[in-house]
């Protein structure tokens, strides 16, 4: 007898993003505010922050398992480029109908995190926290990565950074409007 991923772990082991996330699939434009961060920031400074603009693709992977979100935009003549995969873990709903939900990123600066989230199906809002490795320090920082799904034709992104257990900072909030 063959082996089966599905009979051996069951019909819900590997579920696939609900209708919510699906429907963000296709091209995006975004804008927003990002701020320059240092780990001696103590809070983000209005006089420092830079508009963006953008473009992103939203498609799925893997069976509809995963959605890969992916960006460039520009800020001060500063061209940037990243991406991010987020998707269900295997396994079982805990007591409150929340599963875990994992991400991961890159950019073109060269850091790269991971993180994770407790998701109830319908909620509008995941925000996820991780540590991230940062280029230009050599180091790994917390962060916390918060999508706001606004409907099918809007959604936000923020971005926040913690240095050396100091104070967090939000380092990026983009707004994105479907093409």
């Amino acid at each position: 007898m063959a082996f089966s991923v599905q009979q051996h772990y069951g019909p819900d082991a590997f579920v696939g993003l609900e209708p919510l996330h699906k429907d963000l699939c296709g091209a995006w434009k975004f804008e927003g505010k990002i701020w320059p961060y240092y780990p001696e920031d103590t809070a983000n400074d209005p006089t420092t922050q830079l508009d963006t603009t953008g473009t992103a693709e939203i498609s799925l992977t893997a069976d509809g398992r995963y959605f890969h979100l992916n960006w460039s935009g520009e800020s001060s003549n500063d061209r940037w480029a990243g991406g991010c995969i987020i998707g269900y873990a295997a396994g079982l709903a805990d007591a409150n109908g929340k599963r875990t939900m994992n991400e991961s990123f890159y950019n073109s600066y060269g850091s790269f995190g991971s993180s994770k989230a407790s998701y109830k199906k319908g909620d509008n809002r995941l925000e996820m926290a991780g540590e991230v490795e940062c280029y230009d320090r050599n180091s790994k920082e917390k962060y916390r990565h918060i999508l706001n799904i606004k409907g099918k034709n809007r959604f936000e992104m923020e971005v926040h950074l913690t240095a050396h257990g100091g104070k967090e900072s939000k380092v990026r909030h983009l707004i994105f409007s479907r093409v």
